[in-house]
């Protein structure tokens, strides 16, 4: 039950537990959100090309803009 993420720079990756919210987060992402493309990373852009974010950085300002959204986190 564990999420491994590779890292954008250097080598190796990380590990974090896989906890029931973040596990259903990522069901839900995966049969109802995440674009058709045949990529085997988990996300991917949803404006064409779809395809891997390029770098993590981007991927982070996409999760930080969705964050800021929720009442109570900022």
């Amino acid at each position: 039950r564990r999420l491994r993420v590779d890292r954008a720079k250097g080598e190796g990756s990380q590990v974090f537990p896989l906890t029931p919210p973040v596990e259903e987060a990522l069901r839900i992402y995966l049969a109802q959100a995440r674009p058709n493309g045949d990529h085997p990373e988990i996300f991917l852009t949803f404006k064409p090309p779809i395809r891997p974010f390029r770098t993590g950085g981007s991927l982070s300002q996409v999760v930080r803009s969705y964050l800021l959204k929720v009442p109570g986190l900022n």
